[in-house]
């Protein structure tokens, strides 16, 4: 399925990347996503702010407070993590018939070649498990069946809201080895 034709709707400037097997711990920081909207506005050299230093995004130091540069050749630069994108940025580097891993692959060289600034939230700042913009356990689904890194945390946010899943109906993913 392609990534590309889902982000091809009338908003002109900015998108928010949030996928299907992502799911909400507690409520969006709407007042900084309001704030990292501004600050695009502000900022028309920046194409992309990652609202979570997955993977260690944002490696580089930056001029601009609160957020670290994701450097051209990082193999996550683009990423299918929560993100606000300019649009014609994203649909710049999409091509159709990637799934999301090969969109993350190939995405992230094509955003390389163009070489434009990509931000990530600085991690000293936002942190994962603690202060969050977007909290949610990303990965929920890894090859069709629930993910195993992320399968207790799913199990007490499911039980908090009264979700009943039965995990062993869509299976659960076999173990990573440890080398």
């Amino acid at each position: 399925m392609s990534e590309r034709r889902y982000y091809t709707n009338e908003y002109r400037y900015r998108l928010v990347i949030c996928k299907e097997d992502y799911f909400l711990k507690s409520p969006v920081q709407n007042q900084l996503v309001e704030e990292f909207v501004q600050f695009m506005e502000e900022h028309p050299e920046v194409k992309c702010i990652h609202v979570l230093n997955w993977q260690g995004y944002g490696t580089e130091d930056s001029p601009y407070k609160g957020f670290k540069q994701i450097p051209v050749g990082h193999p996550y630069r683009m990423s299918c993590q929560a993100a606000l994108w300019r649009k014609e940025e994203l649909l710049e580097i999409l091509a159709d018939n990637e799934s999301g891993w090969d969109t993350e692959k190939f995405a992230s060289r094509r955003s390389s070649r163009l070489g434009h600034i990509y931000l990530a939230v600085d991690p000293t700042w936002i942190i994962e498990d603690c202060y969050e913009v977007i909290p949610y356990i990303y990965t929920g689904i890894e090859g069709g069946k629930w993910d195993r890194r992320n399968i207790y945390k799913m199990e007490c946010l499911f039980k908090k809201y009264g979700i009943k899943i039965d995990f062993q109906e869509r299976g659960i993913s076999k173990p990573v080895p440890f080398f």
